[in-house]
Parts: structure tokens; C-alpha cells; sequence
């Protein structure tokens, strides 16, 4: 047996190492289109920046070194367009298939081969479920384009510019990437509701996740066949939907009293609060100016992109069933309860143990980047953490020190968004594997705690 089939192999039983190759390899094919000399106006671009520029499209995150729109030819940003969907799609399928392989009770390194002849059934499943995915995802890319063609006629943009500026914004807002065409991203439409709504939904949509709008759609069609009566929607599809709106009101809440005086707000401050809710948890639009908000908005905005959006979405963070699944972890044992329920379902230990294993990771590569950069950047304080917090949160919004980074603070935030965009799922592939606890037990014994 050669050495790369070795390789092969031993990538087909490390799942979570698959998919972070593969992330790797996008990541490096990208950054080498935009080294071409027809990507960008100058006609050069260093290899860390490109590998920059294509991290933030492929991760969806939106930090960027140079401006999208003005340093990039058409065809650097079809390049970069590309990459975003490409990153969107394959982190949906990649999530989507590991939690069906789960579902089915099918072994990881056994499910990842997808062979014919030892499981036909999966293979058609997981064909199937890539071909709704495709579907689900460009449906909605596709009406959000269309309402964005029209809504440019306004704006006196036309032609295939029009075309052109309609599918990357709603890529670019579908997957939750940030990336814009505007040099101020969305900041001259701050009190245009028409493209607000149309973006927030989009974003919202995308960082729903592919398994809430799969439970909703069978709960449709489960209520047209039956004549009124459905199946209840799964607890995932409820914690997710409930705390969804629940983090955006805590934004607009967060906004309208921190930042009653700032003049961005002023012409329409719920407008404004609502989209930046919306945005920050992990899209990274931005329709005000960062360096402006108050020390209050800002650890509000770190924590809503540290929570970031749905499981097996477009989004990043550490996930909104995360945290909910952490409080009603904290609110049992405030009750002395030795199980954690909700809607009438006792939580299995796989997720409570996967919500503090991801809890603990994201806390720890956030403090130590953190200090790292720190140590490396000079600026302010809250900027530079804030900047960690928006690369990890795969979010982009930044205060505007991102070009201004050194080269080792590049590379730093490229880390930091490679593993806030696949580490919470490789933490999840990792614990779905075999308990090698069971094989061996220790007597036990009492530590004093607090």
C-alpha cells in the first residue's frame, strides 16, 4: 500500500480532517485565481493577501485587506463570488450528511466512503439530500437576486453591471459572507427599508440552517395530507427559531439604548437597529460606522458574533442552540434537576456534551488569538479584539484596522477564520465517534469545585 493510499484512507476515517483538507485546498485554488493579473486593477496582489481574500470568501466571513469593489477587477470578484458559494454549499452538505449519518446510526469512516455495495440506501439518501440542498440554497439566492435587479433600477445602476451587483449581494447575504460592492458596505442605504428587509431575510434564511426549513417543510406537507393535524416540529427546529428572535431583539434593544445618541441611528434608529442585529451576528453588512459605537455596543456585538447562527447553516459563531442548550444546562442545575428538558424532550448527554466541548474550544482559541494579536498589532484595545471576534464568528465587521495588520496579524485572523468556520463541526464529528471510556472504568471520587 502506497503512501497515498495511506492518506486516502486514513482521511475517509478522520472526517473532521476531510473536511478541514478541503477547506484548505478551496481556500488555496482561490487565492491562486487571484493572483492572476486580471483579478485586481493593479494587476498584483501578494500571496498573503490573496490567501486572505480567499479565506474570508471561502469561510464567509467578509474581513477584507483590500476593497472588494474597488481593487478587484470583475473578474477577481466573480472569483471571490464563486468562493463564497462554494464555501456556503459546502459546509450546508458537509453538516447535513454528518447528522444523517448520526440520525442513521451509521458509522462515520463507514457513511464518508458513500459505497454502493455496502449501502445503497445511504447513497441515494445522501444524494437526495444533496440535490434539496441545491434547491433549498439557490431558490433563495435566485428571489433574492430578483428583487435586488429591480431594486437597482433606483439606484441608476443598469445592464449587466445590474446582473451582476443582484447576485453577488445575494450570494454574499445568503451565505451569511459580508462581502460587498459598496466600499462602505451597506452604509448609504442605512435608512433604505427595501434593501434592508431584503438582505435581513436573506441573512436570517441562510443562518437559519438547512435542517430547520427541512423540519418545516415536512411539517407542511405533514399538515396538507392530514388535514390540519400535524407532527410537532423537532426541538432543534423550535430552540432555534425561538432563540433566533430572541438574540435579534436583544440587539435592537442593545442599540436603540446604547446608541441613542449617534447620529448614524438618528433617521431611523429601529431600522437601523434591526438590521445591524441582524447582520452581526454573523453576515458582517455593515450600515453604520464601527469605530464610532459606544464601549457597550461593542461587547454587545462581540457576544452576539460569538453566538453567531444556526447549526448546519451558513453561519458562524459557536451557534444559537449552543447557548440555549448552556442556559437551560445552568437553569437545571439552579433546580437541582438531574436531567436538562425542554418541550417535553429530555436532552441526550451527546448534545450537552457537545455544547461545552465547543463552548470551551471557541473560549480558549478566542483568548489565545487574542493575546496574540495583541501582541503583534499595534491599536487600540477593543479594535483588535473586536477584530478577533468578527474572524472567529466567520462575521466581518471590523473598526478598520484589517488592512493595517502586520503580516504575522494576516495570518493570525486567516487561522482564526478557518477555525471558527469549521471547528465547531469538527468538534461535533470528533465526540459523535466511539466512546473508548467504555472500555475501561476507574473507581470514582469526589474534587472540591468553587
Amino acid at each position: 500500500m502506497n503512501i497515498f493510499t495511506k492518506l486516502i484512507l486514513k482521511l475517509i476515517h478522520k472526517p473532521g480532517l476531510s473536511l478541514g483538507l478541503g477547506f484548505v485546498i478551496i481556500i488555496l485554488l482561490g487565492a491562486s485565481f487571484l493572483m492572476l493579473p486580471q483579478a485586481t486593477v493593479s494587476g498584483e496582489i501578494s500571496f498573503i493577501d490573496a490567501v486572505f481574500m480567499a479565506t474570508s470568501a471561502v469561510c464567509v466571513t467578509g474581513l477584507v485587506v483590500l476593497d472588494t469593489a474597488v481593487d478587484f477587477t470583475r473578474f477577481g470578484q466573480t472569483i471571490l463570488l464563486i468562493l463564497m458559494q462554494i464555501g456556503a454549499f459546502g459546509i450546508i452538505t458537509a453538516t447535513a450528511i454528518f447528522f444523517m449519518m448520526i440520525k442513521k446510526k451509521i458509522g462515520i469512516a463507514y457513511g464518508a466512503t458513500l459505497r454502493r455495495s455496502l449501502d445503497m440506501e445511504f447513497t441515494n439518501e445522501a444524494v437526495s439530500l444533496v440535490k434539496f440542498i441545491f434547491i433549498f440554497v439557490f431558490s433563495f439566492e435566485l428571489i433574492g437576486s430578483l428583487l435586488l435587479f429591480f431594486y437597482w433600477d433606483i439606484q441608476g445602476i443598469s445592464g449587466l453591471t445590474k446582473v451582476f451587483y443582484s447576485i453577488f449581494h445575494s450570494v454574499s447575504a445568503f451565505a451569511n459572507a459580508g462581502l460587498s460592492l459598496f466600499s462602505d458596505s451597506f452604509y448609504g442605504f442605512r435608512y433604505n427599508a427595501f434593501l434592508n428587509i431584503i438582505i435581513s431575510i436573506l441573512i436570517i434564511t441562510g443562518g437559519l440552517g438547512f435542517m430547520v426549513f427541512d423540519d418545516l417543510k415536512d411539517y407542511f406537507f405533514s399538515w396538507v395530507k392530514r388535514g390540519f393535524k400535524t407532527r410537532k416540529l423537532y426541538v432543534h427546529t423550535k430552540l432555534m427559531l425561538i432563540g433566533t428572535i430572541i438574540f435579534i431583539f436583544i440587539g435592537i434593544a442593545g442599540l436603540l439604548i446604547f446608541e441613542r445618541n449617534n447620529s448614524d441611528f438618528s433617521g431611523n434608529p429601529i431600522l437601523v437597529s434591526y438590521f445591524q442585529s441582524v447582520t452581526t451576528r454573523t453576515a458582517g453588512f455593515s450600515t453604520v460606522d464601527i469605530g464610532n459605537l459606544s464601549h457597550p455596543t461593542y461587547l454587545l456585538f462581540m457576544a452576539l458574533m460569538f453566538v453567531g447562527g444556526g447549526s448546519g447553516s451558513t453561519a458562524g459563531g459557536i451557534k444559537v442552540v449552543t447557548i440555549v442548550i448552556l442556559f437551560l444546562m445552568f437553569w437545571a442545575f439552579i433546580l437541582n434537576k438531574k436531567r436538562v428538558s425542554v418541550f417535553g424532550r429530555t436532552l441526550l448527554w451527546e448534545n450537552l456534551k457537545h455544547a461545552m466541548a465547543v463552548f470551551i474550544f471557541a473560549f480558549f482559541i478566542l483568548l489565545l488569538f487574542s493575546g496574540l494579536l495583541l501582541y503583534t498589532e499595534k491599536g487600540d484595545f477593543r479594535d483588535i479584539i473586536f477584530e478577533a471576534f468578527s474572524a472567529f464568528g466567520t462575521v466581518g465587521l471590523s473598526a478598520g484596522i484589517t488592512p493595517n495588520l502586520t503580516y504575522i496579524g494576516k495570518i493570525l485572523i486567516i487561522l482564526l477564520m478557518f477555525l471558527g468556520r469549521i471547528g465547531p463541526l469538527a468538534i461535533a464529528m470528533i465526540i459523535s465517534g466511539e466512546d473508548r471510556s467504555l472500555r475501561l472504568r476507574y473507581p470514582k471520587e469526589r474534587v472540591v469545585v468553587g
